[in-house]
C-alpha cells in the first residue's frame, strides 16, 4: 500500500497562523518535504512547521531551482518526483510544506498535478494566504460588495497588465520585486497610487510596511512582498 501525499499550507509566515489541521498532519506523517531554491539555502515554509513539529529531524530538503532553464527544470522536477514516489511506494505518508496555501502561485501545486498520473492519494490542507495576512495586517478590505479584484504574479512581467490595471477596482500584486520601478509607473497611470501600501515578510521579525511606493527603493524590495492597492481610493 502507498503513503498518502499531503500539500500543506502552513500559512505566510507567522506560526500561529498555520492550522490545527495542518499541525496534526506535519506530526502525524512520516517525511516532510521542504523545498529550497538552492542546496543549503533554507526553507521559510520548513522554519514556520518546525516551531510546531514533535520531530524537526523529519525534514527532507529537495532543491526546485528558480531558473528559466528548461533542461535544467526537468532534470530537478523529475529528480525531486521520483523521490517523492519512492517514499510514498515505501508506505510513508509524506506531507510538501509550502507558504500561504498550496492552490494558490505554489511549487506544491504543481507537484501535485505531477503526482496525479502515478494514481497516489493526494490530499490538500490550506493555508492562510499571505495576501489575505497582508489584507489583515493593514485592516484593509481585499475588496466590497461589487468590486472586483486582480491578483497579478508581478515577478512574471505580465504583459497584460495595462487590460488588467482597467478593469479592475482592486489589485494584489504578489512578489513585485522584478521591476518594481516600472509598475509603480504603471499603478499610477491606472489611479492606483493613492490608495496603495506593501507589506514585505508579513507576520516575520522582518516584517516590514510602505505606504508610499513611490519613496520605495526598488533595489531595496524584498521578493517576499504583497501590494494591495485600490483604484481612487476605492476600498
Amino acid at each position: 500500500m502507498t503513503g498518502t501525499f499531503y500539500g500543506v499550507g502552513v500559512g505566510p509566515g507567522d506560526p500561529e497562523l498555520m492550522t490545527l489541521k495542518a499541525k496534526r498532519i506535519l506530526n502525524g506523517v512520516a517525511v516532510i518535504i521542504a523545498p529550497e531554491s538552492a542546496p543549503g539555502k533554507g526553507s521559510i515554509a520548513a522554519d514556520i512547521a518546525r516551531t510546531q513539529l514533535d520531530n524537526p529531524d523529519k525534514i527532507l530538503p529537495l532543491v526546485f531551482p528558480m531558473t528559466y532553464d528548461r533542461d535544467k527544470l526537468n532534470a530537478a522536477w523529475q529528480a525531486n518526483l521520483d523521490a517523492v514516489l519512492a517514499l510514498l511506494r515505501e508506505g510513508k505518508d509524506v506531507a510538501f510544506v509550502t507558504l500561504g496555501d498550496p492552490m494558490l502561485y505554489s511549487t506544491c501545486a504543481h507537484l501535485i498535478r505531477h503526482l496525479q498520473p502515478h494514481g497516489v492519494t493526494l490530499e490538500t490542507v490550506p493555508g492562510v494566504p499571505a495576501l489575505c495576512a497582508a489584507a489583515s495586517r493593514l485592516n484593509r478590505p481585499i475588496a466590497e460588495e461589487n468590486q472586483t479584484v486582480a491578483i497579478i504574479p508581478a515577478a512574471y512581467r505580465q504583459p497584460h497588465l495595462d487590460a488588467l490595471l482597467a478593469l479592475a477596482d482592486n489589485v494584489v500584486v504578489m512578489k513585485p520585486s522584478s521591476g518594481y520601478a516600472d509598475l509603480v509607473d504603471k499603478l499610477g497611470e491606472h489611479g492606483f497610487l493613492a490608495d496603495a501600501a506593501m507589506v514585505s515578510h508579513c507576520g516575520r521579525e522582518a516584517e516590514r510596511i510602505s505606504s508610499d511606493l513611490a519613496a520605495v527603493d526598488p533595489e531595496a524590495v524584498d521578493y517576499l512582498s504583497i501590494i494591495l492597492a485600490s483604484k481612487g481610493g476605492a476600498a
